[in-house]
């Protein structure tokens, strides 16, 4: 029988820093089920031709409507959650940047007033980006690509959920540093990036390859044969890629090689 991870989230209180300035923010209640086993691959032929009848026009609405009908038929129930979400803005949709194909971050409201019109007005925003290139003409092999994207990107939110004081200080900063700010991460942080990270790659991972992924679409972090490999993978993405602008972290990652990073993998705070 599939192990369940229940997530269930009665009323999570915690300070949001921007500007240096808290407050204190209540989220609705959630409650998330994600199998722990990597789900079988969906046969989306049907679904690439639907979603062409969108190319002639790549709205924010339409951008929206070929991310539900992916969502609608992710074979993982819990993801497929996701739409009620984006529809509440409990998750608030935005364009993502040149770069990354999805991210999961929080954002203060001003930054979302200035491009968009939310309905519900708050101090602060669970954001999930998608870049609007991942809807334009896709494929099978781009559209099973957007699913594993979001089933990494939704880990990312569980561990928001679940997080204990250090991770808390570290999504709401990652926001700051992005923008310029050069308050430093902690090495408490530092290490917390790293586990939660790895542990959506090493699912990310997983399922590319459950799913025979075509190797030009697997990401480079996936391409290994050993468990030593996968964490000199992460190390690399991590020193030379994308968050290679946090500069104090990488002496902590360094030793996340040398110790063999033994730490959970789940994304609560060590």
């Amino acid at each position: 029988m599939d192990k369940k991870i229940f997530v269930t989230i009665l009323m999570v209180f915690f300070l949001v820093s921007c500007s240096a300035a808290h407050r204190q923010i209540l989220v609705s209640p959630t409650t998330i089920e994600i199998s722990e086993q990597i789900p079988d691959r969906p046969d989306v032929k049907k679904l690439a031709e639907e979603i062409e009848k969108y190319w002639y026009n790549m709205s924010r609405k339409n951008q929206m409507e070929i991310l539900y009908l992916i969502i609608r038929n992710h074979p993982e129930q819990g993801i497929r959650k996701l739409e009620k979400m984006l529809a509440d803005e409990e998750i608030f949709f935005v364009a993502g940047q040149m770069g990354n194909m999805a991210s999961f971050s929080i954002h203060p409201a001003k930054e979302i007033y200035k491009q968009y019109k939310p309905r519900h007005k708050k101090p602060f925003y669970q954001i999930l980006a998608v870049h609007p290139l991942n809807f334009f003409c896709p494929g099978e092999q781009e559209i099973l690509l957007v699913m594993i994207a979001l089933d990494h990107e939704m880990t990312h939110y569980m561990q928001w959920l679940l997080a204990g004081p250090v991770g808390k200080d570290f999504f709401n900063s990652i926001y700051d540093r992005v923008k310029g700010s050069k308050k430093n991460f902690t090495p408490e942080s530092c290490h917390y990036l790293w586990s939660i990270e790895k542990a959506a790659y090493r699912r990310s991972c997983e399922m590319s390859k459950a799913w025979q992924m075509d190797p030009k679409m697997i990401a480079v972090v996936c391409q290994y044969d050993s468990e030593e490999e996968f964490i000199l993978n992460i190390h690399q993405e991590f020193t030379k890629g994308g968050y290679s602008f946090f500069k104090e972290c990488i002496p902590e990652w360094d030793k996340e090689i040398a110790t063999g990073n033994r730490g959970a993998e789940k994304g609560g705070d060590r």
